[in-house]
């Protein structure tokens, strides 16, 4: 079998977040997709730090990624409730 992925433009928005695909087997012998969302390993770490007071370029620093997936990751957080809508940590 051979998979082809060609780029075209850009994605946004919930279509284009991460996600894991496996092709598993079904009791009965057959083959079938499944997929499900991809968890950021360093969510926690983001979360745990802005719970803390850190600023989101400390935060960034500690854990070796930009100061905007931190604030990807705050928005994703506090969108579905891991954390709170007020100002936890500086932005700086």
């Amino acid at each position: 079998m051979r998979l082809k992925s060609r780029k075209r433009g850009r994605f946004y928005g919930e279509e284009a977040e991460s996600f894991v695909a496996s092709l598993e087997t079904t009791p009965e012998g057959a083959l079938c997709w499944s997929m499900s969302e991809l968890q950021d390993d360093r969510y926690d770490g983001v979360v745990e730090g802005v719970k803390e007071g850190k600023s989101y370029r400390n935060i960034a620093k500690e854990l070796g990624i930009s100061k905007s997936k931190v604030e990807s990751i705050v928005k994703k957080a506090r969108e579905n409730g891991t954390l709170s809508k007020g100002k936890d940590a500086k932005k700086g």
